[in-house]
């Protein structure tokens, strides 16, 4: 029983067993995702299990890549088991796995958005791949005086995964804005100034899947 990995026919682990004439079935595992092939041995077989790239692609909200972002893949909707990987400079993260329906979460800033989708592979083919995109939103604060003038310099922190707990920090610019990426949801945002502050909610639309 040979297993490979997506690409060039690159034999990473082999394993090898004398059994008797007759029709078996192999099973091969890898990171929590398996194949299975049934085949009837003879006196000589070789079967080869090939694994596919499960990629996820997340992109800010204005379709940027967005390198540094948590994902983790995993065969349980509940996480349980997952490998957990970064996107990298193009907004992609990867991993091989075994066929089947894979959950994706990507996480940032506290913040995260989950998707379920088939690895459209047999685990008998070579150069197999899936790809999934999330989008994170734009969380957006304003800050300005009693008149309505902007007030740049102002400390803003943006707490995705409950208050208080951790957060994002940002300062407002001369327009009195402060902004960061992050999944949609409902969030807290607060503004610091001269030993004082106020909190707020924000719903941050989108739906994970979507650019804008």
């Amino acid at each position: 029983i040979a297993y490979f990995c997506y690409g060039p026919r690159v034999a990473v682990s082999k394993v090898t067993a004398t059994l008797p004439a007759g029709t078996y079935t192999f099973k091969a595992t890898y990171q929590n995702t398996f194949a299975e092939q049934t085949q009837d041995v003879g006196s000589d077989a070789t079967l080869d299990f090939y694994t596919a790239k499960a990629q996820v692609q997340v992109n800010k909200s204005t379709g940027a890549a967005f390198a540094g972002v948590r994902v983790l893949f995993s065969p349980s909707s509940g996480f349980g088991n997952y490998i957990s990987v970064n996107t990298d400079g193009t907004g992609i993260a990867s991993t091989e796995l075994f066929p089947g329906a894979i959950y994706y979460k990507g996480l940032t800033n506290g913040t995260s958005a989950v998707q379920s989708a088939a690895l459209p592979a047999d685990g008998t083919t070579a150069g197999q791949s899936g790809l999934v995109t999330f989008y994170t939103s734009k969380s957006i604060a304003k800050v300005a005086n009693c008149d309505g003038v902007a007030l740049a310099g102002i400390a803003i922190k943006f707490y995705g995964g409950g208050f208080p707990g951790t957060w994002a920090s940002a300062t407002t610019d001369a327009g009195g804005l402060a902004s960061i990426e992050e999944f949609p949801g409902t969030w807290k945002i607060q503004a610091s100034v001269n030993d004082t502050s106020e909190t707020q909610d924000q719903v941050l639309a989108g739906d994970g899947l979507t650019a804008g």
